[in-house]
C-alpha cells in the first residue's frame, strides 16, 4: 500500500514538473514533505501537507493521497469521499480497481464503526435512562419524605390542639366545681344562721303575746 502511495506521489511530482500552473513549484515541497510524513506513519501531518499542495495545485493524485491519509487515521467516511473524488477526476485511472477495493474496505469498516458507535450510544442511552430513573426515584422519595414529615407535623398540631382543648375543659370543669362548692358552702352557712336565729328567739323568754284568733281571747305564754 505504501508503494502505491509513493508511485502516486512520484507521478504527481512528475506531473507537477510538466504542468503549466503558476503554483506548481510552490506545491512540490508540500508533496515531498507529505510523502515523508506518510512513510513515517504521521498521517495527520501528511494530510496537512497534501491538502496544502492541493490548494496550490489541484492535481487528482493528491485526492488519492488525501484519501489514504484518512484511511490511515480510520476516518472511513472521509476516506470514501476522497477516493470517490479521485475516481471522478480520473475515471480511467490505472489503479481504479485498487481504489474501488479500498472504497469497499473503507465502507465495511465504516459499517462496523457505526454498529459499534450505535451500540455504544444505545448503552449510553440506557445508562442515561437508568440514571434518570434513579434521579426521579430519589426525587420521589424526597417528595414522599417531605409529605410524610408535613403529615406528621399536621397530626402533631391536631394532637396538640386536642390536648389543649382537653386541658381547657378540665380547667373549666375545675373552676365550675370550685364555684359550685362555694355556692353550697355559703348556702349552708346561711341556712345554719337562720336556724340558729330562730332558736335563740324561741328560747329567749320573750313575753310577747300572740293574739290568737277565736273567742278565748289572748293567751299568756309565760
Amino acid at each position: 500500500m505504501t508503494l502505491r502511495i509513493l508511485i502516486v506521489g512520484i507521478a504527481l511530482a512528475m506531473s507537477l514538473g510538466h504542468a503549466s500552473a503558476d503554483n506548481k513549484q510552490d506545491a512540490k515541497p508540500h508533496v515531498v514533505a507529505a510523502d515523508r510524513q506518510y512513510q513515517l506513519g504521521h498521517f495527520t501531518e501528511a494530510l496537512g501537507e497534501y491538502s496544502k499542495a492541493y490548494e496550490l495545485y489541484a492535481a487528482p493524485p493528491l485526492l488519492f493521497n488525501i484519501a489514504q491519509c484518512h484511511r490511515g487515521m480510520k476516518n472511513w467516511e472521509r476516506a470514501i469521499f476522497f477516493f470517490d473524488q479521485y475516481l471522478a477526476a480520473r475515471p480511467a485511472a490505472e489503479n481504479r480497481k485498487f481504489v474501488e477495493d479500498l472504497i469497499q474496505e473503507a465502507q465495511s469498516e465504516l459499517d462496523k464503526q457505526r454498529e459499534t458507535t450505535g451500540a455504544a450510544d444505545a448503552a449510553a442511552r440506557l445508562r442515561s435512562d437508568s440514571d434518570e430513573k434513579l434521579r426521579l426515584h430519589a426525587a420521589q422519595l424526597r417528595i414522599d419524605e417531605d409529605q410524610q414529615l408535613r403529615g406528621e407535623a399536621e397530626r402533631q398540631k391536631v394532637e396538640d390542639a386536642r390536648r389543649l382543648e382537653i386541658e381547657r375543659r378540665r380547667d373549666q370543669e375545675s373552676q365550675d366545681n370550685r364555684l359550685t362548692r362555694k355556692w353550697w358552702f355559703w348556702t349552708a352557712v346561711g341556712s345554719a344562721a337562720l336556724v340558729a336565729g330562730s332558736t335563740v328567739y324561741y328560747f329567749s323568754g320573750s313575753t310577747t303575746m300572740v293574739p290568737p284568733s277565736g273567742s278565748l281571747g289572748g293567751l299568756d305564754r309565760r
